[in-house]
């Protein structure tokens, strides 16, 4: 009887462990298998912003997608949604959100002044376009 208790022990413990599992997988998640940041689709009041997120500041995110190089102040921000993460309300992410974002987006550390100054000419513009 012994044996089967452990056993039984083990099957519970595997069934509970592997029904833990929430998220996108490593191999599906584009930002830990690729240099690029998380897709990013922000709403704001009469707009949609939606691209690739670059950068977490103190007061904004940095993307680029279809519009070239924003600049998004989360005064600015409806709503958010991010690939892999639940979906944020208007305004600033709390401090733990910001910090997983800040993880996800290709520049964790913030863009270096010469990457971004290539990524602004590869856009065809001088400075970043700030969107209300």
């Amino acid at each position: 009887m012994t044996r089967l208790s452990a056993a039984l022990a083990l099957a519970c413990a595997v069934a509970a462990v592997g029904g833990c599992f929430t998220g996108p997988s490593v191999g599906n998640f584009r930002p830990a298998v690729s240099g690029h940041g998380v897709e990013t689709d922000i709403r704001l009041r009469t707009a949609r912003v939606q691209g690739e997120l670059l950068e977490v500041r103190d007061t904004a995110y940095v993307v680029i997608g279809d519009d070239g190089v924003l600049l998004v102040p989360f005064s600015a921000v409806r709503a958010t949604h991010f690939s892999g993460v639940d979906d944020t309300g208007a305004g600033a992410p709390d401090p733990a959100l910001a910090e997983t974002l800040k993880l996800m987006s290709r520049f964790p550390r913030g863009i270096p002044r010469q990457a971004l100054e290539q990524i602004l000419a590869d856009a065809r513009q001088t400075s970043l376009k700030v969107v209300r």
